[in-house]
């Protein structure tokens, strides 16, 4: 039986027809472009199509309305003076349960231990207080099963906030990786290794790469004990965010 979809043609009319298709000639064809409307929907359907697979792959067992969220808000002396729903479940995944419940009375700037990754976030803030246009500002927060990418709003507000908003957009899964848990013993003695906190790789040996080439070439599958981690900027994010920050600010000189 064929399916559902298809027509079953006899054997004696199936030859008919190839005996007719066997007789035309291309001058016997006429080829007629489709429409520009009709190709642009095409595309809108596959790039929907595209979209909705991407979704499908965020964060096992999530819609893409439920996807991880964290939101945050920042007055105009850089106080953390409001936190989103996802906020506490984030910290307290991320091994920082110290930060579940912000009373207002810490800046922004007191969570970076890295002078660079400081100095980036400040160029963001500054440019979005002075241009008043929000930033899209694409980030890697990897967790120890996964690889995820995040997509960061920050937007102005009025009497100098500022408002942080991140969704999760893609989750790959992948095997643990013990350096990246929150909640393993870390060595305080021994060398440090940075994560980039866009791009999410690590600095090993001067050289920027995948977490998982670090982990085989400092052979931390063998060890017990991780090496401490600081989050900073690699160099190719720094100076992405740089230009974007700079051509932002030549715009409004233009204006």
């Amino acid at each position: 039986m064929p399916p559902d979809n298809e027509v079953e043609v006899e054997p004696a009319e199936s030859e008919r027809i190839d005996a007719l298709l066997r007789e035309l000639d291309a001058e016997d064809l006429e080829f007629l472009e489709p429409p520009t409307s009709i190709w642009k929907a095409i595309s809108a359907t596959v790039d929907a199509e595209r979209d909705a697979a991407r979704i499908a792959r965020t964060a096992p067992g999530l819609r893409h309305s439920d996807a991880l969220t964290v939101a945050y808000r920042i007055d105009a002396d850089d106080y953390v003076v409001s936190m989103g729903d996802g906020w506490s479940n984030f910290a307290r995944d991320n091994g920082a349960p110290e930060l579940a419940e912000l009373t207002g009375t810490q800046t922004l700037w007191s969570f970076f231990s890295s002078d660079t990754s400081r100095s980036v976030w400040q160029m963001i803030i500054e440019r979005v207080r002075n241009s008043g246009d929000a930033m899209q500002v694409p980030l890697r927060c990897d967790a120890p099963h996964a690889r995820r990418w995040f997509e960061m709003t920050v937007s102005p507000e009025a009497d100098g906030h500022v408002h942080f908003h991140s969704v999760l957009v893609f989750e790959e899964l992948r095997e643990p990786v013990a350096f990246l848990d929150a909640f393993v013993e870390r060595d305080s003695t021994d060398d440090e290794i940075a994560l980039c906190t866009w791009c999410a790789q690590a600095e090993y040996e001067g050289e920027w790469c995948e977490v998982e080439d670090v982990v085989r070439r400092a052979r931390l599958l063998e060890r017990s004990v991780m090496p401490p981690v600081v989050h900073g900027v690699c160099s190719a994010c720094r100076d992405e965010l740089s230009r974007e920050c700079s051509l932002v600010g030549a715009d409004e000189v233009d204006d």
